[in-house]
């Protein structure tokens, strides 16, 4: 299925900031907040909230590194 026609379901706020970039298949769970510059990494299962700049990947979701 094209990316854009799947469909979106959410049972809390998710707030992704601008210029974030997020991999194929990412699940982000409902209540996080991602901050602004981030990547997240294919697969990703992101649980809690993750500050500007960050590299994310993992499942659960880690900070693997900051963008500086």
């Amino acid at each position: 299925m094209i990316p854009r026609k799947r469909p979106l379901s959410t049972k809390g706020p998710i707030v992704i900031g601008s210029y974030t970039w997020i991999g194929e298949n990412v699940c982000i769970m409902p209540n996080v907040t991602i901050g602004k510059y981030c990547v997240i990494g294919a697969n990703a299962v992101v649980t809690t909230s993750f500050p500007d700049s960050s590299i994310i990947a993992g499942n659960p979701a880690r900070l693997i590194n900051t963008i500086q």
